[in-house]
């Protein structure tokens, strides 16, 4: 089987990351007591490179495993003024439908709102976003958005 960093790869191989390159990253994480550290990025990559850019501030994509970290998440974009949908750390790469979290968790879906006629289950649609509102939903991974980074200090 194909590992997660395989998939990557091959994802950031479609090339929206180092287009990226004139960006500055400044590790302007917000703590949140109790919860964590998260930073919101504005600008738009496709799932891969976000993960790869949370990786590289030693963080990773968001996974939202508490309505008290879901709050947070929501706070967030309010507090940016984010309006996009925005990735979070879970997909189903592995296998359609089957959702894992990037720390390899199971993730289940019946425990989270989704926006309506969500997930797609669609095998073109693999990666998750949140919406400012916390709904969630599937979409295409090599679709680039904003996206949230959690550091567990």
């Amino acid at each position: 089987g194909k590992s997660l960093k395989d998939i990557i790869i091959k994802m950031a191989e479609g090339g929206h990351k180092r287009a990226n390159a004139q960006y500055t990253f400044v590790g302007s994480y917000k703590n949140y007591p109790g919860v964590g550290y998260y930073k919101l990025y504005k600008f738009k990559l496709n799932w891969g490179d976000a993960w790869i850019q949370c990786k590289e501030d030693n963080a990773h994509l968001v996974v939202i495993d508490s309505d008290k970290e879901l709050e947070v998440v929501k706070k967030l974009q309010s507090d940016t003024r984010n309006k996009d949908w925005a990735y979070v750390g879970v997909h189903d790469l592995f296998l359609n439908t089957y959702y894992v979290t990037v720390l390899d968790q199971p993730f289940i879906t019946s425990s989270y709102n989704w926006t309506r006629n969500e997930p797609t289950d669609s095998a073109a649609e693999n990666c998750l976003q949140i919406a400012p509102n916390g709904l969630l939903r599937d979409h295409n991974c090599n679709a680039a958005h904003p996206f949230i980074c959690e550091y567990n200090s």
